[in-house]
């Protein structure tokens, strides 16, 4: 998924109302979004899966029409993850379930191209992310060798950069720095049920080997986030499995550390969002009551922020806006799609604009400031898009 970095919350000159308006699908075809994306020319491409036609779903929204646009082949395809770069290149990461190996896809106003993948290996990609220079990386799973799959694009090659030592595990989040020195890969190392973190420096050619970061504890547990600042600190989340708490890690000036959490909930964390240098949301669920977890970290200390109701829930995305920070996911109370927003102060739910079920998994936000959430609709079974409008 691509993060933007936003203005703080505490700059904003003017006040909102927030309403949300749902878009209407093009087809009538069954499916779901997993990953939303803007590109550069200030359109919004929506991914997953069409479960009607039973290959990948890419939608693009213009602002006032959306489109499906068709797939580069017609394999049994999922796009689980999107990024873009500042001009009109998009790429899509995901698998092809026809040949079970993972895919990588390139989109720009020449048409899609299927890359070549740099070997015969079964997988799939769960994340990806691209740096300022161009330089875009994947990340997921190799099935066929039960490692870390790992690509680099640097046009024009798509290649693998692979672990010294072997390690099993999974890539679930990858993070390009906004200065272009380096990128990020998390997730779980499956040898020893730690949280795994790689670091690749995109200045050497060809490839170099993952460069192994060292957890600040012995603790199991697995990372499902990453975000990096302007100033290039990174920050992580994920689960931490000895203790059932969230994993909350800061790196910065070379070093990795856990951020101390004075509140004391078991739960894990699905997404962060960087409202500003000391303004870092993580949000995901609770554990004990099942219901929404979000933090607001100031840059000292890490602040528990209140729901606005006691339903259980999850947060999946996080989007800030006019000041404002919406975060995305499901009611698990209701189980319909849920959509916080917080102004500062407080933490309000907006109405959804129909009784359907559903849930929220992705989100972009426009330079304009206008925020898109994508999910499944569970009433209809169709891909879910909502746009919130201020006014």
């Amino acid at each position: 998924m691509k993060y933007i970095i936003f203005l703080s919350l505490f700059t904003m000159q003017a006040t909102f109302a927030s309403i949300l308006i749902e878009i209407t699908n093009p087809n009538s075809d069954l499916g779901a979004i997993s990953s939303t994306v803007v590109a550069g020319d200030g359109s919004v491409y929506f991914g997953g899966r069409d479960n009607s036609m039973v290959q990948a779903l890419i939608e693009r929204f213009d602002g006032s029409v959306l489109t499906e646009i068709p797939n580069p082949t017609m394999n049994n395809t999922t796009i689980n993850a999107m990024t873009a770069d500042t001009g009109d290149i998009i790429f899509f990461g995901g698998q092809d379930s026809s040949t079970g190996q993972p895919i990588v896809w390139e989109s720009s106003f020449t048409g899609f191209a299927e890359l070549t993948n740099p070997n015969l290996h079964m997988g799939f990609i769960n994340s990806c992310a691209i740096d300022p220079i161009g330089t875009a990386y994947f990340g997921g799973l190799d099935s066929t060798t039960n490692q870390p799959l790992v690509y680099k694009y640097r046009r024009p090659h798509l290649t693998e950069v692979s672990d010294p030592n072997m390690t099993l595990g999974e890539i679930y989040a990858v993070a390009a720095s906004t200065k272009g020195d380096q990128a990020f890969c998390g997730g779980v190392d499956n040898g020893t049920g730690q949280p795994l973190l790689y670091r690749i420096n995109p200045l050497v050619n060809p490839p170099p080997t993952l460069e192994r970061i060292a957890n600040p504890s012995g603790d199991l547990g697995q990372i499902n986030t990453i975000v990096f600042t302007r100033n290039n600190t990174a920050y992580l989340g994920g689960r931490n499995a000895t203790t059932y708490r969230p994993l909350i890690w800061k790196f910065a000036d070379n070093a990795l550390t856990e951020i101390t959490n004075p509140d004391l909930s078991l739960g894990v964390i699905n997404t962060i969002a960087v409202a500003s240098e000391t303004s870092i949301y993580f949000a995901g669920q609770e554990a004990s009551f099942h219901r929404p977890l979000v933090y607001r970290y100031n840059g000292n200390e890490l602040i528990r922020l209140t729901n606005p109701n006691t339903d259980r829930g999850m947060i999946s995305a996080i989007g800030v806006a006019h000041g404002y920070v919406y975060f995305g996911g499901e009611d698990l109370t209701s189980h319909k799609p849920l959509v916080y927003k917080y102004d500062g102060l407080h933490m309000t739910q907006l109405i959804n604009p129909n009784a359907n079920l559903g849930v929220i998994n992705s989100v972009g936000v426009t330079s304009d400031w206008d925020v898109y959430f994508g999910g499944e609709n569970f009433t209809t079974l169709m891909p879910l898009i909502y746009e919130i409008k201020h006014f």
